[in-house]
């Protein structure tokens, strides 16, 4: 896990992801801004597979025999977070 500063409030940020017990690392492109008592980082779009939570269900190649449903593999993440400093 680290957050490696781009530019001005711009940061990689790499973490842990854990859904159904399956953990994988994740990396992402935050805007993370700092103020007296607030802190706020809101990251860019990105996507995570979902097929590698072990969610399979409809996915394409794993669909029904007629294909009839078909559901992205790709899930598309945004992470906002804000904090407030305790004294």
């Amino acid at each position: 896990d680290y957050v490696e500063p781009l530019g001005k409030n711009r940061y990689a940020v790499s973490g842990d992801l854990s859904i159904k017990d399956i953990v994988n690392c994740i990396h992402f492109k935050s805007k993370i801004r700092f103020d007296k008592k607030i802190f706020s980082a809101i990251s860019d779009t990105f996507d995570v597979d979902r097929t590698q939570y072990g969610i399979t269900l409809y996915s394409p190649g794993e669909a029904a025999d007629d294909n009839s449903v078909v559901v992205s593999n790709e899930i598309h993440f945004v992470v906002h977070i804000t904090g407030k400093r305790i004294p």
